[in-house]
């Protein structure tokens, strides 16, 4: 075989270069770990409101006529909860006065329910065992039927009893009923 030319020589010489670079050099060092994603930041979560945190008002339930109602719409809205949430309370067969005065089977749980509803809304309420007190500030409280002697659902306007001025002291501040 003949002699190179320096160009074929350095041509040969180039082309073993680049083939030896491509390969590596220690075929025992380990390739690089990939670097796991980040873990998302937890959103934060917002308590509940629950009750409306105000203290106990200073009435005494004496000084209560009856004017406008300020928690209707609230009312009702808590009994429809209750109706939607709790369909064993209530027999839909018997209904009296207006649309959704149905018959309630179980008295005692579903007045309960429409308390917790309220307070859920950012209320102070309480059943006394006739009515629900509802305050949302201490310089009034609203009295509501909720159910009637013959155990029937009150609904709308009808509910509405009286306002108490200043809120009645019996409305704990929030879910508690001491």
């Amino acid at each position: 075989m003949g002699r190179l030319s320096p160009a074929a020589a350095l041509l040969l010489a180039a082309t073993a270069t680049g083939a030896c670079r491509s390969h590596p050099t220690n075929p025992e060092t380990p390739a690089p770990t990939p670097t796991p994603p980040a873990a998302p930041t937890p959103t934060p979560t917002v308590a509940a409101v629950y009750g409306c945190g105000l203290p106990r008002g200073t009435g005494l339930g004496r000084s209560c006529p009856r004017l406008n109602p300020s928690f209707d719409g609230e009312v009702d809205t808590a009994i429809q909860e209750v109706i939607d949430d709790h369909p064993e309370y209530i027999d839909f067969r018997r209904a009296r006065g207006s649309p959704g005065s149905y018959h309630v089977l179980n008295g005692r749980d579903y007045t309960y329910e429409v308390v917790e509803n309220l307070r859920k809304m950012g209320l102070c309420a309480l059943d006394d065992g006739k009515e629900i007190a509802i305050k949302n500030d201490n310089s009034f409280s609203d009295q509501y039927e909720v159910l009637s002697s013959e155990s029937f659902i009150i609904r709308g306007l009808a509910s509405y009893r009286a306002t108490c001025f200043p809120a009645w002291d019996a409305i704990p501040p929030a879910g508690d009923d001491s």
